[in-house]
């Protein structure tokens, strides 16, 4: 982003009353560094709307058009909500296979862990995560649960 853009930006980000934080960007080595930029996009989300509103209205930007579009459509949001929530219990995981020393007793056990957390968003408790049937309704939660 250019300095005048950012300026721009830090206008809208104190006009929202969020900190002046600048938008991260994924690291093309490391996995875990995509829970930090969704997150960081999150906290901005409000800011983020405003500047692309102004620069899609100011400066007639076809660019600023497209990512405003995008802000504004509502399973964008909630993709990087559930993107979010589910990146923070597989961070843990991932931090197991992307660690240098050796890991492997912890697997199970950190596996174990997440499948229970995300299963119980959806299933009601299971005893033993190996005897899951994942076709058995009987399981579900309702949806108005879930």
């Amino acid at each position: 982003m250019s300095p005048n853009r950012q300026k721009s930006y830090a206008e809208f980000q104190k006009f929202v009353d969020v900190d002046t934080h600048r938008i991260l960007k994924p690291s093309q080595t490391r996995w875990l560094s995509v829970a930090q930029c969704v997150g960081r996009i999150l906290e901005q989300y409000p800011a983020l709307v405003l500047f692309f509103t102004a620069e899609a209205t100011d400066k007639s930007s076809l660019q600023a058009e497209r990512i405003l579009k995008a802000l504004n459509f509502t399973y964008v949001k909630a993709t990087l909500e559930f993107c979010d929530y589910v990146l923070g219990d597989l961070t843990g995981l991932n931090f197991i296979f992307q660690s240098n020393g050796f890991q492997l007793h912890r697997l199970v056990t950190e596996v174990e862990r997440v499948v229970k957390i995300l299963c119980q968003n959806f299933r009601k408790p299971i005893e033993n995560l190996t005897d899951i049937n994942v076709d058995d309704e009987s399981r579900w939660l309702p949806l108005n649960k879930v």
